[in-house]
C-alpha cells in the first residue's frame, strides 16, 4: 500500500428526514481532515498554467462514505496567497443540478408536478405564450427539450432594450425575479428555435424553471426568489456554509481572501458583478460553494438509492437522473446531468471559471474539480485530473456511517 493510502481519513455523514431548517449531514466535514490529494492537481495546474484547483473524491460504500481532497496553486495570478479547501469556487452550469433538485423538493411538497404545463403554470402571461409552446412542460425544460435556443440572444426579433441579459438586468437592477419574469416572456412569446422534443442546451430553460418555482412559492406562501430557495432548501439542510451567488466577494485586492477568476488570458478579473453573467441567470448557473460543500451535494446524487438517504425519494433520484436519450448518446441528458454508460456529469463555465463532476455509480464514486480559470485547455486538465483519480487503487479500511 503507498503511503499516500495510511492518510485516509473518513467522514461521518448523519442523514435524517428533515425539514428545510434542520441538519442533513452533520459537522463532520468542518471537524475532520481528509485523505489529502494535492500532490495528483499540483503538476496539472504547472503544465496547464492554471492559478489554482481544488479537487475532491467521495466513495460510497453501503452504508458508509468517505472523502478525499486536494488544493493547489493561488487565488490570484501575481499574488502569494495559496487556494484552501474552505475558498469558494464559481460551479456555473453544475448549478443546473442544484436547480432540478429544488424542482424535485417542490414536487415532493405538493407545489409541481414534472408533466404541468408552463401555460398553467403562468396564468398572467398565458395569453402571450406562442403556439409553439403552449404544451411546454417542466420536464421537457428540465432535460433541454423544449425547443428553447441557448441563450436569449439567439432569438431573432426581440424588442429593443430585451435583446440580451445584460439589457434585461440593467432594467430592473437589483430584482432578479423581475429579470426571469421579462425573461420568461420575451422567449416564450416568439417561435421555438429547435423542434420541440429536440435536444437542445438551454441556459433559457432553466432561467423559465427558476422563476416557475418563484411563482409557485409566492402563491403558496410569501415572495421568494430562486437564490433564496436555493438557501433555504439546499445550503441551509445541507450546510453549505459557503454557498452563495456570482464570484466569490473580496475584501482586499493586494492581499486575496478568496480565488479570483481570470480570463483565456489568464489575467485576473475582481470578483465584482461585472465578472460574472447578469445574476438573473441565477438558476442556469451562478453558485459558488467550496469544494468541501460542493461535495455535500453531490453526495446527495451518489447516494441516491439509499433507502435511508432522506432528501428525497428514490422516485426522485430516479426521475432526475434518467435521461431522454437520442441515437448520439451524447445527447443523453436528464435534468442537471449529462448521462453516459456508467457516469452522470456535469461541467460548467462562465468564462472565467471552470469545474467538473462525474458521478460513477458502479464504482460508488464521484469525483469533483473546480479552477479560477477558463483557458481553451482547462477541461482538457480537469478530465486528465478525473481520470487519474478514477483509476487511483483506493483501499478503503475504515469508513463513516451516512445512515441512522
Amino acid at each position: 500500500m503507498s503511503k499516500i493510502m495510511h492518510y485516509i481519513v473518513f467522514l461521518i455523514f448523519t442523514l435524517n428526514h428533515v425539514s428545510a431548517e434542520e441538519k442533513i449531514l452533520g459537522d463532520a466535514f468542518q471537524d475532520s481532515v481528509p485523505w489529502d490529494i494535492s500532490s495528483y492537481l499540483t503538476p496539472i495546474i504547472n503544465e496547464y498554467n492554471i492559478p489554482g484547483m481544488v479537487a475532491a473524491v467521495i466513495r460510497v460504500k453501503g452504508p458508509l462514505a468517505g472523502i478525499a481532497t486536494g488544493a493547489a496553486g493561488v487565488r490570484m495570478k501575481g499574488k502569494k496567497e495559496a487556494v484552501t479547501l474552505s475558498d469558494p469556487f464559481h460551479l456555473g452550469s453544475c448549478t443546473k443540478a442544484m436547480t432540478a433538485t429544488l424542482c424535485a423538493l417542490m414536487v415532493e411538497k405538493g407545489y409541481l408536478k414534472w408533466d404541468d404545463r408552463v401555460v398553467d403554470l403562468v396564468p398572467d402571461l398565458a395569453s402571450k405564450i406562442h403556439a409553439d409552446y403552449r404544451s411546454l412542460t417542466i420536464k421537457q425544460l428540465l432535460n433541454h427539450r423544449g425547443g428553447l435556443p441557448a441563450d436569449l440572444s439567439n432569438i431573432p426579433n426581440l424588442e429593443p432594450g430585451v435583446q440580451h441579459y445584460w439589457q434585461v438586468q440593467n432594467s430592473v437592477p437589483g430584482n432578479n425575479v423581475e429579470g426571469r419574469k421579462i425573461v420568461l416572456e420575451q422567449a416564450l412569446s416568439h417561435a421555438s428555435a429547435v423542434k420541440p422534443g429536440t435536444f437542445h442546451y438551454s441556459n433559457l430553460s432553466y432561467i423559465i424553471v427558476g422563476h416557475i418555482l418563484e411563482l409557485l412559492r409566492s402563491q403558496k406562501s410569501c415572495d421568494l426568489p430562486w437564490e433564496k430557495m436555493i438557501s433555504e432548501d439546499l445550503f441551509i439542510p445541507l450546510e453549505m456554509k459557503s454557498g452563495g451567488f456570482g464570484p466569490p466577494k473580496e475584501t482586499d485586492n493586494e492581499n486575496p481572501q478568496v480565488p479570483h477568476g481570470h480570463d483565456k488570458s489568464g489575467n485576473p478579473l475582481g470578483t465584482g458583478p461585472e465578472a460574472d453573467n447578469p445574476a438573473l441567470l441565477g438558476p442556469a448557473g451562478t453558485v459558488h460553494a467550496s469544494i468541501m460543500d460542493w461535495a455535500r451535494f453531490v453526495l446527495l446524487h451518489l447516494s441516491a438509492q439509499k433507502e435511508n438517504y432522506k432528501m428525497l425519494s428514490a422516485k426522485s433520484y430516479k426521475m432526475l437522473h434518467t435521461p431522454v436519450t437520442d441515437s448520439d448518446e451524447n445527447n443523453s441528458y436528464a435534468m442537471g446531468w449529462f448521462v453516459h454508460p456508467n457516469k452522470l456529469e456535469h461541467n460548467g463555465s462562465n468564462g472565467s471559471w471552470y469545474c467538473w463532476v462525474r458521478i460513477i455509480p458502479k464504482d460508488s464514486k464521484a469525483i469533483l474539480v473546480a479552477c479560477n480559470f477558463a483557458g481553451p485547455k482547462v477541461g482538457e486538465a480537469c478530465e486528465k485530473v478525473i481520470t487519474n483519480l478514477s483509476e487511483e487503487p483506493l483501499q478503503y479500511a475504515q469508513f463513516g456511517e451516512i445512515g441512522d
